[in-house]
C-alpha cells in the first residue's frame, strides 16, 4: 500500500484545493443546500464541516499550506483526498 503523503497526486490534488479557495474566498468545501450529494445521503447542510484548513489559506503560502495538509494526515488528524491504491 502507498503511504499517503508520499503520494505525488497528493500534492496536485492540495495544490488544486488551495488555488481554488485563494480564487474564491467565498467558498469553504462545503456543499450548499439542496446539493445533489446531500439530497442522496439524507445530511443536513447544518451538519457539514467545511474543508480542513480553509482559514488558513489568506495566510499561507500554496507550498506552506500543502505542508500544513500533508503533517495533518501524517497525524491522523485529517483525512486526505485521495485513498491509496491497494496492491496485489
Amino acid at each position: 500500500m502507498t503511504v499517503p503523503t508520499t503520494d505525488p497526486m497528493l500534492r496536485i490534488v492540495y495544490g488544486a484545493a488551495y488555488d481554488h479557495l485563494l480564487r474564491h474566498p467565498e467558498f469553504d468545501g462545503r456543499p450548499r443546500p439542496g446539493h445533489p450529494a446531500l439530497i442522496r445521503t439524507g445530511v443536513d447542510p447544518a451538519d457539514v464541516q467545511s474543508w480542513p484548513g480553509v482559514e488558513d489559506v489568506r495566510r499561507m503560502t500554496r507550498d506552506e499550506w500543502i505542508e500544513a495538509r500533508l503533517e495533518a494526515v501524517r497525524r491522523g488528524d485529517e483525512e486526505p483526498p485521495l485513498r491509496p491504491k491497494e496492491r496485489p
